[in-house]
This record gives C-alpha cells, structure tokens and sequence, in this order.
C-alpha cells in the first residue's frame, strides 16, 4: 500500500482550479479586446487611406485642411483639424 493521502474531498477540492480558470477567462477576455481594437484601427486606417496619405504628403496648413474632402461629414469632427471653424 503507497503511503500517500487521497486527494481531499469536500469544498476545498473544487477551489484549486478555480482562481486559475477566472484568470484564464479574464486573459482570454483581455486578448480578444486587445484583437478588436487591433482590427478596428487597422480597418480606420484601410478604409480611409486617402486622408491620411494627404495629411502625410502636405506641406502646408492650407493644403493639409484641404485634405477633409476625403473624409465624410460624420467624421471631419473626429479626424479633421479642430481648430477650423467653417
């Protein structure tokens, strides 16, 4: 007969895994997040790659101003230049 003592049974058997599986749950959470947002910057910088080579390539103010043409109204606010009122 080994000498050793059988796993403990009751309330304390289930609590080993458990901490490890919450941790595994918020990683797996954490990394998908971390994908999304990935993906969604990358999608941005795809679907609007005209404006932003624009913006890159000019040399002045008035030219990168003029670069909001290849921006929808909804989003001039968010990408455009805040400080031009029109």
């Amino acid at each position: 007969r080994s000498s050793s003592s059988p796993a403990p049974a009751g309330p304390e058997a289930g609590r080993s895994g458990r901490p490890q599986l919450a941790a595994a749950v918020t990683g797996l959470v954490t990394g998908i997040l971390a994908l999304l947002i990935i993906a969604a910057q990358f999608t941005v910088q795809l679907v609007y790659r005209d404006y932003f080579v624009c913006v890159e390539d000019a040399l002045t103010n008035a030219s990168r101003q003029a670069c909001e043409r290849h921006l929808p109204e909804q989003l001039r606010p968010l990408f455009g230049d805040p400080e031009r009122e029109e």
